[in-house]
């Protein structure tokens, strides 16, 4: 892979952190279904837009999100729950992502989405 992998998603982001529920007999935390179903879709949208095999070796990602208003999540929990959604289908495993970038645009004019740009790691123009 020479070239950057872009894929958009059209929809609002979301963070593990604000989808978890507690069982109040068991006292364990666990996902909410609407967390499952963004996961889900996070999947199935980087499905339809990427068709290649999960990426080997190190990567640099980097993550925009855009949302509509300032009532958002912390820009800072976002990329776990979508680098864990992705594993199997951009990458073998998120860890592999060695570089990342965030960032985050406040647009009344635009629809909640975000984007991920994945490609490569390289040192003197050599994929490692």
């Amino acid at each position: 892979m020479s070239e950057n992998i872009h894929i958009l998603f059209p929809f609002r982001a979301m963070t593990k952190d604000n989808n978890k529920s507690r069982n109040p007999r068991t006292l364990r935390y666990y996902l909410t279904k609407e967390f499952k179903e963004f996961e889900m879709l996070v999947r199935d949208c980087a499905i339809k837009q990427y068709k290649g095999k999960p990426l080997e070796g190190p990567l640099v990602v980097h993550l925009h999100f855009t949302f509509k208003n300032h009532v958002h999540p912390d820009m800072w929990n976002l990329p776990k729950s979508i680098c864990d959604a992705l594993t199997g289908v951009l990458w073998k495993n998120d860890k592999q992502a060695i570089r990342g970038f965030l960032s985050l645009d406040v647009n009344k004019d635009e629809e909640d989405s975000f984007y991920i740009v994945v490609k490569r790691f390289k040192i003197d123009g050599v994929i490692q």
